[in-house]
């Protein structure tokens, strides 16, 4: 299953999942890591969803941060 999700967010050119580690137990897809921006969090939930769905897993949890971002006074 990470394998499989790895190489989905992987194949997606408009994501960075290059900081993005996934791992999977007992069914459940976990996400961890730094995406770029709230776009990027949520197609890595997407896309993670989508695979692990498909091949059977319980859910997707995910413990991913962006980078904070100065939105001046």
């Amino acid at each position: 299953m990470t394998k499989l999700v790895e190489a989905a967010l992987d194949a997606n050119r408009y994501l960075d999942a290059s900081r993005v580690t996934v791992t999977t137990e007992n069914g459940v897809v976990k996400l961890d890591g730094i995406v770029g921006d709230v776009s990027d969090l949520i197609a890595a939930i997407r896309i993670s969803s989508r695979v692990a769905s498909a091949n059977g897993a319980k859910r997707v949890e995910e413990s991913l941060d962006m980078p904070d971002f100065d939105c001046g006074p």
